[in-house]
């Protein structure tokens, strides 16, 4: 591309798309490279006889979530039915009494961790009760959550996490509603960033597709 784009967005999931739709309305010229042939990053839908998200599928704080609101103007069904881990699981492998015991000890790991907000940062992992019963299961459910175990998530960060425990889906996939969300805006698909080179004038973005120049980047893509 031989003229300089105002603003290159790396990324095209939600977030690079939400910043691309900011920018088309406020009129500043744009551009979003993303190394997959679609957009949507982490939200993936596929049909096959019915809608199945490969990725990402929850709206989470949906009640305050603005990708409701789009789901709502493109037309989605959204399903307000609560989700399954509100509710007790099969007792096959846990009895009741100890799914409400992992709860009670799950709601004490969060109250600990907001208390400590004006505490030094450390592993959130250190929060957790000192040979605790329920300390690998509430590991495992920090991977799903953040992406990492505890070890690896800063006390400080997770406890910034906001959550209204409004969680709906979308009938037709969370993905497909992502991807929607961007037709229209400029992008370059199959486009793999390699190197941002700060050294220029202006930013050279190196790609499969060849050197990008930007006067500004916005990074997107997972630090995961």
């Amino acid at each position: 591309m031989a003229d300089t784009v105002n603003v290159l967005i790396i990324g095209g999931g939600a977030a690079g798309i939400g910043a691309g739709l900011r920018l088309a309305s406020a009129g500043v010229d744009h551009l979003i490279v993303e190394a997959r042939p679609r957009l949507g990053g982490r939200g993936w839908t596929i049909e096959d006889g019915h809608s199945l998200d490969m990725g990402c599928g929850w709206l989470h704080s949906a009640d305050e979530n603005p990708w409701t609101d789009i789901a709502a103007v493109q037309g989605r069904t959204i399903d307000r039915t609560p989700p399954p881990w509100t509710r007790p699981s099969t007792t096959i492998d846990i009895p009741l009494e100890d799914q409400a015991d992992f709860g009670r000890e799950m709601n004490d790991f969060y109250d600990r961790l907001h208390a400590a907000k004006d505490e030094r940062d450390r592993p959130a992992s250190s929060l957790l009760t000192p040979g605790g019963r329920w300390n690998t299961l509430i590991n495992a459910v920090s991977t799903y959550i953040n992406g990492a175990e505890l070890d690896r998530v800063s006390m400080h960060d997770f406890a910034l996490y906001h959550d209204t425990e409004v969680n709906w889906r979308i009938k037709e996939g969370y993905g497909a509603m992502i991807g929607a969300a961007g037709e229209g805006l400029r992008m370059l698909l199959d486009c793999a960033v390699s190197v941002i080179d700060h050294s220029g004038q202006h930013i050279a973005v190196h790609t499969s597709r060849g050197v990008l120049t930007a006067r500004t980047v916005i990074v997107t893509v997972s630090s995961a």
